[in-house]
């Protein structure tokens, strides 16, 4: 049954990967144990089938082997799965567990508050749109801890908002930065004091 699903929400190339496996639905029925095995509280509203949804959608053809599968963090697959089934529950495992220590590593890099919380908000929307078939965007897909994997994440969005505001700088911050030494050129002298007013 699993394996059935599994071929029928991955692509075509996915699903060959793994069906080449002699014990691939040995390996899907050990990621549904473990996931469940995890979060007791979960199980009792994510349906197999729909986590078995999830893993074909969002695993790469790179995990179709034994080693690469046991090594997949399942447990955490099946908490982001329930985070994009809406699972309040899973929401806010996410939030007291996980965008903490996203928050901890951002002020460790001196993010302000209204920074900080854009890019938390743009790490939950990047969870969201994982059920979302149309999305091309890779997502998590248990390969590491999925509190590194968000805080990486935060961090180099982080850097490329710190990279745009240094290019994006106000007009008047800049204009006062030309207008600080007239003597530069004759012709900045000459704007200047045309200008100044």
């Amino acid at each position: 049954m699993s394996v059935a699903v599994f071929k029928a929400h991955a692509e075509k190339d996915v699903y060959q990967a793994f069906a080449a496996m002699p014990l691939f639905a040995k390996e899907l029925g050990r990621l549904i144990a473990t996931g469940r095995g995890a979060w007791p509280e979960l199980a009792r509203t994510v349906e197999d089938e729909a986590f078995v949804r999830f893993l074909a959608r969002h695993l790469p053809r790179e995990t179709a082997s034994a080693d690469e599968l046991s090594s997949l963090r399942a447990e955490e697959l099946y908490l982001v799965c329930a985070y994009t089934l809406g699972i309040r529950a899973a929401h806010e495992i996410i939030e007291s567990q996980y965008m903490t220590r996203v928050h901890k590593a951002l002020l460790r890099l001196n993010t302000d508050a209204a920074t900080i919380e854009d890019i938390e908000q743009e790490l939950r929307r990047r969870l969201a749109e994982m059920a979302d078939p149309s999305v091309a965007r890779r997502g998590y897909v248990g390969r590491s801890d999925l509190a590194a994997w968000l805080c990486l994440s935060g961090i180099r969005e982080a850097g490329v908002r710190r990279k745009r505001d240094i290019r994006e700088r106000p007009l008047e911050q800049a204009n006062v930065e030309v207008l600080v030494n007239p003597e530069r050129s004759p012709e900045l002298k000459l704007l200047s004091q045309r200008h100044r007013a």
